[in-house]
């Protein structure tokens, strides 16, 4: 299939395995910013198959290939590439799953016809090599939005070994950055981590990413309470809601929580899944009665949720603080609700939090001192309504999904400035023999030629 292209704007190309409705942050990202883009950019989004078990579009659940018939002028047109859908319930099951995944959108995007701006996400990170190889074939401008840094974080947290093949993929990782005519890294932590490995100063740039608050919104914590069924008159609730995985350590929280015992007054709550969450099931069986498990329910919206925490946990580990940037602060700032955040000093998480006065920080791996700083806060609860309301303004400011989007139109726009042409798909070349060898027919060249002026 060739994508028929709007002659009045750019074409773009978004690549990402996530998409609404299916799960992933990633994802909801991605959306925004393609419906955001589409007043000005010709926007398609090459995304993977939706999993079985997502039942909550039936009609794209039906349509696991193409959903750019259904596409308005308003909206961008999505296409699903083909691939299994094995779960992550096995290794094997989730080789099978990426395999099939980059294969799918590798074909896919070669077949799509020609972009002006190839923009890959890193979900999952070997499309950076895709990105690659698609700037090659059509010259477009290739701009990676780095989400974490691979194998970097897989080694730092001790799943994968600082090995040969971990060095390959590194280094085949850093070719295709270099290739890039811009690297976005969500952190300024990050960018300094790409910066120290070779990468372009000059082609670096900060794009931190960002959350609704058309769909998040400050709620009174005793009414969300009531919205999704709590009692009536609860404790103090520390808050995390989001992934549980090996990059998330909560380990320490639930140390906190073993030291805070004799404050019946306070609670934890853990809302997620993830790989982490057996073991942390296991190591809770017969713990402190003031930490409960939750899985995350559909049936309440995110705003009564994320208004049930009084204050909202956002973790993040010695050795990945270089390699990403949790999401969820924004979202608890948009929440209108104090973060504590675990987090060597001098980290970007660390400095807004303290730089902004928006709650709390413990160092990480300091149980007693994490205990120490929730207790802080539950004993200072108007000062955590004015942190909240410090982290609203914020993230309103600078956060929030429209300024946010807007600032990438910006720099999409002044790349694309660069070549003033808006490209249609080239003709095939026509390769013709002559004493022996292979070579470009004329015709061909002044074509490519001409697109190219």
């Amino acid at each position: 299939m060739t994508i028929v292209p709007d002659h009045g704007k750019p074409r773009i190309l978004i690549i990402n395995r996530s998409y609404p409705p299916g799960p992933g942050a990633t994802g909801r990202i991605v959306r925004d910013l393609a419906e955001d883009l589409t007043s000005e950019f010709d926007v398609t989004v090459l995304a993977g198959p939706l999993e079985k078990r997502d039942k909550s579009d039936a009609k794209a659940a039906r349509n696991t290939v193409d959903e750019a018939a259904t596409a308005s002028p308003q909206q961008p047109r999505v296409i699903r590439a083909a691939g299994t859908t094995l779960g992550k319930g096995s290794m094997l099951g989730r080789i099978a799953d990426l395999t099939s995944f980059l294969m799918a959108v590798t074909l896919r995007g070669l077949c799509l016809g020609r972009p002006d701006i190839v923009l890959v996400m890193t979900d999952p990170p070997m499309l950076c090599l895709t990105g690659a190889l698609l700037k090659f074939r059509f010259g477009a401008k290739l701009v990676i939005h780095i989400q974490d840094l691979h194998p970097d974080v897989g080694v730092a947290i001790g799943k994968l070994k600082d090995s040969f093949l971990t060095r390959c993929i590194s280094r085949a990782f850093r070719i295709s950055y270099r290739r890039a005519d811009r690297v976005w890294a969500v952190s300024r932590d990050m960018r300094d981590e790409l910066a120290s490995q070779g990468i372009q100063t000059d082609r670096l740039e900060y794009v931190p990413n960002w959350s609704d608050g058309r769909f998040i919104e400050p709620l009174d914590s005793q009414a969300a309470s009531e919205a999704n069924g709590s009692e009536n008159l609860r404790p103090f609730r520390i808050l995390y809601s989001g992934n549980i995985g090996l990059t998330q350590p909560l380990d320490q929280l639930v140390d906190a929580a073993d030291l805070l015992r004799h404050r019946p007054d306070i609670e934890i709550v853990i809302s997620g899944d993830g790989a982490g969450r057996p073991a942390l099931e296991q190591r809770l069986r017969g713990s402190s009665s003031n930490i409960r498990l939750m899985h995350p329910s559909a049936e309440f919206s995110l705003s009564e949720h994320l208004s049930t925490g009084d204050l909202h946990f956002v973790p993040l580990a010695i050795g990945v603080d270089r390699f990403l940037m949790p999401s969820k602060l924004y979202a608890a700032m948009a929440s209108a609700r104090p973060v504590l955040v675990t987090g060597r000093a001098g980290t970007e998480l660390v400095e807004i939090v303290r730089s902004a006065g928006l709650g709390f920080v413990a160092p990480p791996d300091d149980a007693a001192c994490l205990a120490r700083r929730i207790e802080q806060a539950a004993d200072l609860r108007e000062t955590n309504i004015a942190m909240g309301q410090r982290s609203r303004r914020l993230f309103e400011a600078r956060f929030d999904r429209p300024p946010s989007t807007e600032r990438i139109r910006r720099r999409l726009r002044a790349l694309i400035s660069r070549d003033e042409t808006v490209h249609e798909a080239p003709p095939r070349p026509k390769f013709v023999q002559f004493s022996g060898r292979w070579t470009i027919s004329a015709s061909a060249t002044k074509s490519n030629r001409r697109l190219s002026d």
